[in-house]
């Protein structure tokens, strides 16, 4: 899994949902980006997020 993290935090205000579309439009890959407040866990092959769905990018060709 392909992850962005501190997402849409003071100090990345550069990384915004519109800046992270166009760049990650072509990436075949699922890029899951994340805030501060959220986590991933990963148990019996599983995957979670921990508190809120987190923004997705990419084009989930993968």
């Amino acid at each position: 899994m392909n992850f962005i993290p501190h997402y849409m935090r003071e100090d990345h205000k550069q990384w915004t949902k519109e800046f992270l579309k166009d760049v990650l439009q072509d990436n075949p890959f699922t890029v899951y980006a994340i805030t501060d407040n959220q986590a991933v866990a990963y148990v019996d092959g599983k995957t979670k997020f921990i508190g809120g769905t987190p923004e997705i990018f990419g084009r989930n060709e993968i």
